[in-house]
């Protein structure tokens, strides 16, 4: 992964999405492409079921292909939400960067919850 220098940048981009969970891993963010950094500064889930209680998981996924090197590392782990209720995962005061793909290795978030009653909301800044 590259580090590029944000002391000089010339653009930064502000980005909100938005994704249904699914029952399986889903990408939340992409790769950033080369030169490019991610600061991710607010990740919400929200449990949109009027009255069971969903589990979430959060994961900061690194691949370096040229390595050989894949790994998870989990930000949340398995946190039950409430009917009706959101849970802020990140906030500006825990805000992180995500690496870019240069060199065939990236870093993004993946996310994970029960079933498709939750979303997540994540606002980032695309810095290059």
């Amino acid at each position: 992964m590259a580090n590029p220098n944000i002391v000089a940048v010339a653009t930064i981009k502000g980005i909100t999405k938005t994704q249904a969970a699914t029952a399986t891993i889903a990408d939340l963010t992409a790769y950033p492409i080369s030169g490019v950094v991610f600061k991710v500064n607010t990740l919400i889930a929200s449990n949109i079921h009027a009255t069971a209680a969903k589990n979430v998981s959060v994961v900061l996924y690194t691949n370096n292909s040229t390595a050989n090197l894949v790994t998870s590392h989990y930000i949340a782990s398995t946190i039950s939400i409430p009917a009706d209720a959101s849970l802020i995962i990140i906030d500006k005061s825990s805000s992180f960067y995500l690496n870019d793909n240069s060199a065939s290795a990236g870093q993004k978030l993946r996310v994970l919850a029960t079933d498709t009653d939750v979303n997540f909301t994540v606002s980032y800044e695309e810095i290059s």
